[in-house]
């Protein structure tokens, strides 16, 4: 059986999806999450000062 992790970021108060990355499901949970978020934060209109990152337990990555 095979199995697959979706990593997703979203801009809630705007309903918009930023990026998302459909990942095999023989990784691990926490692979790379760091990227994703540099990706996300890339894609954010410039009038936007402030933002914040919210993950879960997985996205704990080591020597960052």
């Amino acid at each position: 059986m095979t199995g697959y992790h979706s990593m997703l970021a979203l801009w809630a108060e705007m309903n918009v999806v930023l990026a998302d990355e459909f990942r095999d499901g023989n990784l691990p949970a926490q692979q790379q999450p760091l990227r994703v978020a540099r990706r996300v934060f890339a894609a954010l209109p410039e009038t936007v000062g402030e933002y914040y990152f919210r993950g879960d337990s997985a996205c704990e990555e080591e020597g960052c």
